[in-house]
């Protein structure tokens, strides 16, 4: 039986919208296309996708920063989500460290394309 080919689409470290840190000065005209280049970047990504008519997205691991609390990154992170569904992309999502589990329940509702995976690590410690 033949392997039928597919595309997706990975992305990973996204950062949506973060607060600046050790950026330094940034000069007046370009200030604004700083600010805005991890939503610029994800318009692009959920663009490509559809465009590319992938299989599937996976976000793998922080797309957001869960301490920022940033309602801009969080607001097209969704309408990006939506965008994929209206094309009937799935889009897969393992949380990361910096977008823990709790993170996404807690933030956002997401539409019926997006599938969450959940990471459960644990430990087992033998005594002899």
């Amino acid at each position: 039986m033949p392997l039928e080919p597919f595309r997706f689409l990975h992305t990973a470290n996204l950062y949506l919208d973060p607060q600046l840190h050790g950026v330094g000065r940034v000069p007046d005209p370009l200030r604004d296309t700083v600010e805005q280049a991890t939503l610029l970047a994800w318009d692009r990504i959920v663009a490509a996708a559809i465009a590319r008519q992938v299989d599937f997205v996976l976000l793998a691991g922080n797309s957001f920063d869960a301490t920022d609390h940033s309602l801009t990154g969080q607001v097209a992170l969704v309408q990006g989500l939506e965008k994929l569904a209206e094309h009937d992309i799935p889009v897969f999502i393992a949380p990361g460290v910096a977008d823990p589990d709790a993170a996404w329940r807690l933030a956002m509702s997401l539409p019926d394309n997006v599938t969450r995976f959940v990471l459960r690590i644990s430990f087992e410690v033998m005594v002899f």
